[in-house]
């Protein structure tokens, strides 16, 4: 306005909200703000008056002598014919007057404003203002306002009632995709489809309930009514809620992924905000003379958007370069070998030749720009950096954005690893100790990788968030007996694993080796290479186990082999190691040694041992042993693993380690055998498990055990009909009656270590294995053991 400005003292300007200004003399004249408004009844504007004085007892005649302004007012509804008013309201009350007003009145009394003050609308009409602005902070924050708006009555007449309310029915199914079934929400009333429920409007309370089961609901009027309402949801979808599942179900980890569902609010409730006003003080300028033209520098808008076009183009490229890599990389790595090997210019490519068949093969590309942290990804291996990180990478190398690739180094490279890369090219076999090409500092080996080495190239300082995927024991055989440390080992110039980095790392879900790695750490410049290793606890070379052991069986419920994996076994070891301590057993998981698991398929052997073993049809049998220390009592260990609480034991300490997995003893095989008596057919549980291909030429022990039993039976000391069995996984078999009324008692054999599929039959003759044999006098035995 001409002239508001017109002093040095009067340059500023009142802010009370964000970009929102106007002229202030002082602080009074310059409010605050409130993000919501604050509800309540006011008079028109056009008005110009919020308040009356009312004079309700003076007639007409006597009107014109009430107070100054005074007017009388026709109304056929009041008593008196009218009403004599004024607008003085400050000298109201001395002169007999009332004042009355909109404020204070409810929603529905100030749309009923003539009746509730008794004034006709010439003198003063009231409405409900839901945005009235609010008078200070207090009034504010306490208001707010929630995301139910669909509860909203919209087809409400009656715009005075705050009790308007909607006909909300749950979804009871979704449909194949796991959205709501609109179809199951049709009916002839207006209806809303909404994502947690059917929403009809205009119907009432009685045809709600009785009819569409449903309930009547409103809008939320606090935060506490505004989050009651919940589902579950998808996090990353657009349209995320998922019907007609229950909270139960939702957060049950085993039916709902917690990383990709959740169980929360549908609606959210936005508090009400309030800014402090301010005054901002402006520039004062003199009048002045000054040229009217000015040279100075501006925007360039082209080529800010060349800039902009050339970073989208930038990143899009990367995308396709990494699927095109994809797609052909097994043949680059073919055709570069050939190249560098047989062609007749490859003296020309000595550069790029060098160490062609060590290379790594990058796969995908990425531009990070500084402002959000970054992920990239591919089925071998993932890295990530962090906001601050990239920032850190930039600033450094004085560098506009970061052109990042990911790639990965087979372990099967003849340059890497001449042993695995020729058994496997000559269809031999692979083992662990095809792999164990980690060492310490003495160049000694003390471990083996265990999948890909992953490389990252274009950090250059930075910590990078690595998960590499470790491989199945099939692929790459792990001697987790040996090894027992999951670790990293940095890439050397010839993308050998390097001297072990002794860092904290762990398994996720998706059985990957994840840690924190330092680009610096790295011994070629810009590019980070890192294998996933298995090593030592003391990063010395293993050393064979020659102390004594307690060798069991259990099975678990996991459909294969396959899936007991790394982070499983692992698992296994701990909650082994961890119920015999908790039977006061002093021995550790590297204690616990996982031999050899086994399913219908057939087994894989973590111990070079010629042994054989059942094979289950929905579930895996795993065989183990604890080494026993130096003061640990073996037959402790015995009893416990033993014990049949062991079982449950060993469930619970699985699932304190997040594996739910249910566990059983092997039961016993049985094989048909005649009895001693009138020779009917009767059944004997094995006698031992362990096998020997050895061409010893010795006696087997199931061989020492028939002529033991047949020496005994043939002298009377066992009962008519009476047969035995010997334990295994000792020393010395037991032999126990199989019918105790009959044979009572038990009786030592020495030395036996018998077989799981050992019969017997009554007859005089040799007896022993395929390569031993001897003489008894009442039984014959067929047994492979241990000579």
């Amino acid at each position: 306005r001409d002239g508001q400005y017109h002093t040095e003292e009067m340059c500023r300007m009142c802010e009370s909200k964000p970009h929102s200004w106007k002229a202030a003399e002082d602080i009074n004249q310059c409010p605050g703000r409130c993000s919501k408004g604050c509800p309540r009844c006011e008079a028109q504007y056009w008005y110009g008056r919020s308040e009356v004085c009312v004079f309700e007892e003076v007639t007409e005649m006597n009107c014109d002598t009430a107070l100054g302004d005074v007017q009388w007012i026709y109304d056929v509804s009041s008593a008196l014919g009218g009403v004599c008013w004024s607008s003085d309201v400050v000298s109201c009350a001395e002169h007999g007057g009332v004042v009355k007003g909109c404020s204070g009145l409810e929603r529905n009394q100030c749309y009923n404003s003539e009746t509730e003050l008794g004034l006709p609308w010439q003198v003063l009409s009231c409405f409900w203002n839901d945005w009235a602005p609010c008078t200070d902070q207090a009034e504010c924050v306490g208001q707010g306002e929630c995301s139910d708006w669909q509860y909203q009555d919209w087809y409400s007449t009656d715009s005075s009632s705050t009790d308007t309310k909607v006909c909300r029915i749950e979804w009871k199914h979704g449909d194949h995709w796991g959205f709501p079934d609109y179809r199951a929400c049709s009916c002839s009333n207006s209806v809303g489809y909404y994502e947690d429920a059917c929403i009809i409007y205009g119907i009432d309370s009685d045809a709600c309930t009785s009819t569409h089961s449903g309930q009547m609901v409103g809008r939320a009027t606090s935060k506490t009514q505004c989050e009651d309402i919940k589902a579950c949801f998808r996090k990353t979808d657009f349209y995320p809620v998922i019907t007609a599942v229950s909270e139960q179900d939702c957060n049950n980890a085993d039916k709902c992924d917690d990383t990709v569902y959740e169980w929360r609010s549908v609606h959210s409730w936005t508090d009400g905000i309030w800014t402090e006003a301010r005054h901002q003080n402006l520039t004062w300028r003199a009048r002045e003379m000054i040229p009217a033209n000015t040279w100075s520098r501006f925007l360039s808008t082209s080529q800010l958007y060349s800039i902009a076009q050339k970073a989208i183009m930038q990143m899009v490229s990367d995308a396709f370069v990494s699927e095109t890599r994809c797609l052909i990389e097994p043949l680059l790595a073919i055709f570069n070998a050939s190249a560098c090997n047989c062609g007749t210019d490859r003296e020309k490519l000595s550069g790029f030749c060098a160490g062609a068949f060590q290379q790594a093969a990058i796969l995908a590309q990425a531009t990070w720009f500084e402002g959000a942290g970054q992920v990239l990804k591919m089925n071998i291996a993932t890295a990530s950096l962090n906001t601050s990180q990239i920032k850190a990478e930039l600033t450094a190398r004085n560098l506009d954005f970061l052109k990042v690739g990911l790639g990965y180094i087979s372990p099967y490279l003849n340059g890497i690893n001449s042993a695995a890369s020729g058994n496997r090219r000559n269809g031999v076999s692979l083992s662990c100790t095809d792999f164990e090409i980690v060492k310490n500092a003495n160049n000694e080996v003390i471990g083996q990788v265990v999948g890909a080495a992953a490389v990252i190239e274009g950090v250059a300082s930075s910590e990078v968030l690595l998960c590499i995927k470790i491989e199945d024991s099939e692929t790459i055989p792990q001697c987790d007996y040996k090894y027992t440390v999951l670790d990293f080992a940095p890439g050397l110039s010839n993308n050998q694993p390097g001297l072990p980095l002794q860092a904290s790392i762990t398994l996720d879900k998706s059985n990957r080796a994840c840690g924190t790695v330092s680009a610096l750490q790295s011994s070629i410049a810009g590019s980070l290479t890192v294998w996933p290793i298995l090593r030592t606890s003391d990063m010395a070379p293993y050393v064979v186990w020659s102390g004594p052991t307690v060798k069991r069986e259990i099975v678990l419920s996991y459909a294969s082999k396959d899936l007991f994996t790394l982070k499983r076994r692992n698992a296994f070891k701990e909650s082994v190691a961890q119920v015999l301590k908790d039977k006061g057993i002093q021995v550790s998981d590297t204690d616990v040694v996982i031999i050899k698991v086994c399913d219908s398929n057939g087994c894989t052997t973590f111990v070079n041992r010629r042994r054989g073993m059942r094979r289950n049809t929905d579930s895996v049998t795993v065989e183990y042993q604890v080494q026993i220390q130096s003061g640990v009592d073996a037959s402790a260990v015995e009893s416990a693993v033993d014990d049949s609480t062991f079982t449950d034991s060993f469930e619970t300490q699985m699932a304190n380690r997040g594996e739910t997995v249910t566990a059983s003893f092997p039961p016993p095989e049985t094989t048909p055998v005649p009895t001693g008596g009138d020779g009917a057919a009767t059944t004997s549980p094995p006698l031992g498990g362990e096998t020997d291909d050895d061409d010893d030429g010795g006696l087997g022990g199931g061989a020492i055990a028939g002529i033991v039993i047949g020496s005994l039976a043939g002298a009377g000391l066992l009962g008519a009909g009476g047969w035995y069995m010997a334990s295994k996984g000792s020393t010395s078999g037991v032999a126990a009656p199989l019918n105790p009324v009959q044979a009572p008692g038990s009786v030592e054999v020495p030395g036996a270590e018998l077989s799981a599929q050992t019969t017997y039959k009554t007859a005089s003759g040799n007896f022993g294995n395929e390569r031993g044999s001897g003489d008894a006098t009442a039984l014959l035995g067929h047994a492979v053991g241990k000579a």
